[in-house]
């Protein structure tokens, strides 16, 4: 886990803690000041030039500690969201980092959880409980001293209520972070049946289940409410206790004083002044108290978080050392994919169409997925040129290979921007040039704002086929040495079809695909076939006119894995 205090986090805990300590000197100059006013109150001194002198002082210190609170509230909230930025920003590139089936492997919102609620409770304890428990730590103690100073006997009776309650409290730790955790695991599951639903929420209409499904929802909404009141009953334990020990330290602070005032040993105005300092002191173990209460949901979620950052990278693929370097190409060596498929050897070189075909789940789209780089297979190498493909996400994978696939989805943004994600360097010109050779154009030019038209999700106005160009024509910009078109052609308009295939056929690198509409099949001037778990090649024509034949719909399958 990323520590807190490191950094700029230092020098803003630094702060903090001279804050509560320049505070605590404040309140013992303006108890200095209390005294001097009750006791020339109290023996009828009537020096004006002293009282207004103290009654000043009084105002500047109660003053000057407004403008430390007001600064200790900035402080503390810049402390907790410079350590959430550096979280999100860690978490985020860690996500990026992982193998991408680990990262598909996992629940959307469970992803998405750490950067809300558990980034939040972060946030809250690191600004709102660990810097009130730093202040009030450094504060009390500094109070404590000067207590100490005028009179022992009061500090040391202060001392024996706020020992006690203090063990109260941190007894009260382990109850409380059971019942966080239950809370959690309970609206977790809630969360998910509402998800759940609401995907299906079509389905349950025309069922007519929607009165069963309510009751399902108030069964889980009970169950959390169950455990959030009892959560509530153990913070309101600690609060409880909290209170009680404010209490108890003034009356604790008034006896001791009562006596020392009859013993001779101080002045009626020590004790007022020693007062003032209680109630600040009171204030401090209320914000030890709530910092206890943000403690406990903020561990949970650093847990979370730090189990998310502990996830493997995915693995480097560098070059072999020593290892013979083939002609410029493809070279796939011995893959296999346990329950799928194995290979021997696989070759193509620049100008190659390689059709992909198989039955339904053979693997098809898990060989192109390895060829990505988005998955790894149990044993063998992929190499493109010479090399190891890269890793996925890096710069030179964007470079080397364009990958179109239903999975890879537009993100929010505008048209341009989708377009160019692969290749963000590229031309305006380039971008008109591929969008006009593919018959996207007029696609484009229909759209409100053309290419700074802004997609919004799950864009309803797009027709699949239109979809499915833009995918292809992301993957396509920049003459990639290796594009991949796994099952992308099957809404496509005819006439972005035919461009498709032309462009193909004169392609500058290796095309990979897997297909479904007559124009591309005829295209392939190589076939890999997935059969019986074994992929088998063949570059024949006339086997290679069969399998098209045999892949028109409505004479074969056209299943994808």
């Amino acid at each position: 886990m990323i520590a807190v205090f490191r950094g700029r986090r230092r020098r803003l805990l630094a702060l903090l803690v001279l804050g509560a300590a320049v505070q605590a000197g404040l309140a013992a100059g303006f108890a200095f000041c209390l005294q001097g006013l009750f006791d020339a109150l109290h023996t009828g001194d009537q020096g004006f030039a002293g009282q207004q002198l103290r009654v000043t002082g009084a105002v500047v210190a109660v003053l000057l500690a407004l403008g430390i609170e007001v600064a200790q509230r900035r402080l503390a909230e810049g402390l907790g969201l410079d350590y959430t930025a550096e979280l999100r920003s860690a978490l985020f590139s860690r996500l990026l980092a992982v193998a991408p089936q680990e990262v598909a492997a996992r629940r959307h919102g469970a992803l998405l959880l750490p950067f809300v609620g558990d980034l939040a409770a972060t946030r809250q304890w690191v600004s709102d409980g660990l810097a009130r428990c730093v202040a009030a730590a450094a504060g009390s103690t500094t109070i404590l001293a000067i207590l100490a100073v005028r009179n022992l006997q009061v500090a040391l009776a202060l001392l024996a209520i706020l020992l006690p309650v203090v063990g109260i409290v941190w007894l009260l730790a382990r109850p409380l972070d059971r019942a966080v955790r239950r809370v959690r695991r309970r609206r977790g599951r809630l969360s998910a049946f509402v998800s759940g639903r609401l995907a299906a929420i079509a389905t349950i209409a025309a069922l007519g289940r929607r009165r069963t499904e309510l009751r399902k929802l108030n069964r889980r909404t009970d169950a959390l409410t169950r455990v959030a009141l009892q959560r509530a009953w153990i913070v309101g334990v600690i609060r409880g206790v909290v209170q009680a020990c404010t209490m108890l330290l003034v009356l604790a602070a008034l006896l001791a004083g009562l006596a020392q005032v009859q013993a001779g040993a101080l002045s009626a105005g020590a004790v007022v002044g020693a007062m003032s300092l209680v109630a600040l002191l009171g204030n401090g173990v209320w914000d030890l108290g709530r910092a206890l209460e943000l403690w406990v949901p903020g561990r949970v979620a650093a847990q979370r978080i730090d189990a998310l950052l502990q996830l493997p990278k995915a693995p480097r693929r560098t070059h072999v050392p020593g290892a013979a370097r083939p002609q410029a190409g493809l070279l796939i060596s011995h893959v296999s994919v346990p329950q799928l498929f194995r290979t021997d050897t696989l070759q193509a070189v620049p100008g190659d169409v390689v059709l992909v075909t198989g039955a339904s789940r053979s693997g098809k789209s898990t060989l192109l997925r390895i060829l990505a780089g988005l998955a790894e297979p149990e044993h063998g190498t992929v190499r493109l040129d010479g090399q190891n493909l890269p890793r996925p996400g890096t710069r030179a994978a964007r470079r080397l290979v364009g990958y179109a696939a239903p999975h890879l989805h537009l993100l929010p943004g505008s048209l341009a921007m989708n377009l160019r994600y692969r290749m963000p360097t590229a031309s305006d010109e380039e971008v008109s040039s591929l969008l006009q050779d593919l018959g996207m154009a007029e696609f484009v030019a229909r759209c409100k704002r053309g290419l700074r038209y802004q997609i919004r999700g799950a864009d309803p106005a797009f027709a699949t086929g239109d979809y499915q160009g833009l995918l292809i024509a992301r993957a396509m910009l920049g003459a990639p040495p290796l594009l991949l078109l796994d099952s992308v052609d099957s809404h496509l308009p005819a006439a972005v079809l035919l461009r498709l295939a032309a462009r193909i056929r004169a392609y500058p690198g290796i095309v990979i695909l897997a297909a479904s509409r007559p124009e591309l099949l005829a295209v392939a001037n190589q076939v890999w076939r997935i059969d019986a778990g074994q992929v088998q090649r063949s570059d024949d024509p006339a086997r290679t006119a069969g399998m098209v034949l045999a892949l028109v719909p409505g004479r074969g399958g056209n299943g994808n894995q």
